[in-house]
């Protein structure tokens, strides 16, 4: 199920980058570095095993 989501939501976003202008396609390239870099915190967070600080 989470697969065909993910596929998806690809598919929505390439569709949507197809016909976005430049000003719309690089705010999408900074949504999508903002949330690799979160991802990547949280699981190197956990790799660490950080505790969560709230």
């Amino acid at each position: 199920m989470a697969g065909g989501a993910a596929t998806a939501v690809l598919a929505t976003v390439d569709r949507i980058g197809l016909i976005a202008g430049p000003g719309d396609r690089a705010r999408m390239i900074e949504h999508v570095r903002a949330t690799t870099r979160c991802e990547w915190m949280f699981w190197d967070a956990a790799w660490r095993q950080e505790a969560w600080p709230v």
